[in-house]
């Protein structure tokens, strides 16, 4: 469940920053705006279920120690 949300959250961030690499300089300001949203949602999500996998790896490792 959180390897899923953290490809979403890596699949977010790629899609900000090809949009900012395929998007022509002169473009308004809103679009980079969407994109940045993009990006800040993805990295918070691929934080989020990184620092979640990590818990549930500790978890079990403390409890084989607590056997």
């Amino acid at each position: 469940k959180d390897v899923c949300l953290m490809l979403l959250g890596l699949g977010l961030v790629a899609c900000g920053l090809m949009g900012a690499f395929l998007q022509p300089s002169g473009a308004d300001g809103y679009i980079e705006f969407v994109q940045m949203a993009f990006i800040m949602s993805g990295a918070a999500l691929t934080i989020i279920a990184s620092i979640r996998i990590t818990e549930s790896a500790l978890k079990r490792r403390d409890a084989k120690k607590g056997e």
